[in-house]
């Protein structure tokens, strides 16, 4: 007899499981829950309603857990949940009524539970991010750990390169580990440390020129592109800021913050910041700017808006 699966979850990393689970003769998928994300198409992922539509496969778009989606759930009775990148808490009903209910999730745990870990370890400048399976119970990222292995952070990844780098570990360790948890044959071990949990970020952030220079550079690596890069102002005009770099100039002391010090080769401006100086790499103004234009807004002197 089959085993009957049901997958909650979006993104590629949930179009890749099903994918792979749909070639196991040995398993059903009895049914996926899903929902589209906006900026899917933007960001060029795989968007699971469309491949379960061209594989035609039982799917749902999920606007809530009623009462009549947990009855269904739990009617069909699976033998495994998996929930993967699907940012919604699973009711205790479903839980405590299922014999096996994972999670992927994309961080170390017990550290960095929540919702863009990720994007919070960039930010905190740790060296290193990682990725989890783990049981599912009542509390948020807490459950007994199946597996989990690191991911070393390099300089300049950003926060897509660390989804991606995760998304793609993460498949893997399900799938190299898919017997054990079908069957239930691992050894999990228990969350004992008090770990740390970090909520939402906002989709747009404003750079504040009065930071240090570190927590500058690493707010634009998090949002750099596909992501909605961090923004400054001079004057009306909008900036996007996807690339900057730490600026060395003893010639040069950090003066008010947002302050353009320097234009180097005529296009990359150096700013000052609280600590120090950062030059911008890469960068668009939001409406494009003629030469003229440019020689007004890019003059040194100019203060960048916090």
């Amino acid at each position: 007899m089959k085993k009957k699966v049901i997958i909650f979850g979006c993104q590629e990393i949930a179009v890749n499981i099903i994918n792979f689970l749909k070639k196991k003769k040995e398993i059903e998928i009895a049914l996926v829950v899903t929902y589209d994300l906006p900026l899917d198409a933007t960001y060029n992922y795989k968007i699971v309603s469309d491949f379960c539509k061209k594989n035609k496969l039982n799917y749902i778009k999920f606007s809530n857990f009623n009462e009549n989606l947990t009855n269904n759930i739990l009617k069909i009775n699976p033998d495994l949940i998996i929930t993967c990148y699907f940012r919604k808490i699973i009711p205790a009903k479903i839980i405590n009524m299922t014999k096996n209910i994972i999670n992927l999730h994309p961080s170390y745990l017990p550290y960095y539970r929540g919702p863009v870990p990720t994007a919070w370890a960039i930010l905190n400048n740790d060296k290193y991010s990682g990725f989890t399976i783990h049981e599912i119970n009542n509390g948020i990222d807490t459950g007994n750990i199946i597996v989990r292995e690191k991911i070393i952070i390099k300089k300049n990844d950003t926060g897509y390169d660390l989804y991606k780098k995760g998304m793609n570990l993460g498949y893997k360790m399900f799938t190299k580990n898919f017997d054990i948890i079908i069957n239930k044959k691992y050894k999990s071990i228990i969350q004992k440390e008090f770990g740390s949990y970090f909520g939402k970020l906002e989709v747009e952030q404003f750079i504040n020129w009065q930071n240090k220079t570190s927590h500058i550079l690493n707010l634009i690596r998090v949002y750099a592109h596909p992501y909605n890069s961090a923004k400054s102002k001079i004057y009306n005009k909008y900036l996007l800021i996807d690339k900057a770099e730490l600026y060395n100039d003893k010639k040069i002391l950090a003066q008010k913050p947002g302050k353009i010090e320097k234009i180097i080769n005529g296009k990359y401006p150096v700013i000052s910041c609280s600590d120090g100086l950062i030059i911008l790499k890469k960068f668009i103004f939001v409406k494009p700017l003629n030469k003229k234009e440019k020689n007004i807004y890019l003059k040194i002197g100019n203060i960048l808006e916090s």
